[in-house]
């Protein structure tokens, strides 16, 4: 009997330099999704069931590949894959992408936006473990307004 596929999928708040027109080695805290391989085997094709909304407003639901990102071909044990809410946003909610060109990152602050994610591997795409949702929004830090940070719950 095999072990069956051992992934958990967790979100935290991480600091990263945004770099685009207009806005070069802007630091910003993001809520990064991150896939931990914690079983014995290597796993492959991984990607992740995911649905972003704000209230009953589904912005995304589908499958985002690791793979296809250049994030992860495979998970060998121990290893993990992460991936940028804010990023996965601009390539997936329809509009968030073309208002961030337009209006910059801080079209983002002050909203909720609801994140669940599921991994799935292997050719039939199964879940390897039940989904999990969090609560994301990204506001103007107190501390200092110019700066950005996001709060993960």
């Amino acid at each position: 009997m095999s072990n069956p596929p051992s992934l958990k999928v967790d979100m935290e708040n991480r600091p990263v330099t945004l770099h685009y027109p207009g806005a070069e080695g802007v630091v910003f805290h993001d809520a990064v999704l991150v896939v931990r391989n914690e079983g014995s085997l290597r796993i492959e094709a991984i990607d992740l069931k995911m649905r972003i909304a704000q209230g009953d407003n589904v912005l995304f639901h589908g499958l985002v590949g690791l793979a296809s990102l250049g994030i992860a071909e495979a998970l060998d044990p121990g290893e993990e894959a992460k991936l940028s809410v804010f990023r996965t946003m601009q390539r997936t909610v329809k509009g968030f992408g073309s208002k961030v060109n337009l209006f910059g990152y801080r079209v983002a602050l002050n909203w909720h936006y609801d994140v669940s994610a599921a991994p799935v591997a292997g050719p039939g795409g199964e879940e390897v473990c039940e989904a999990r949702t969090w609560r994301v929004q990204w506001r103007p830090s107190e501390a200092d307004p110019s700066l950005v940070e996001v709060d993960v719950s």
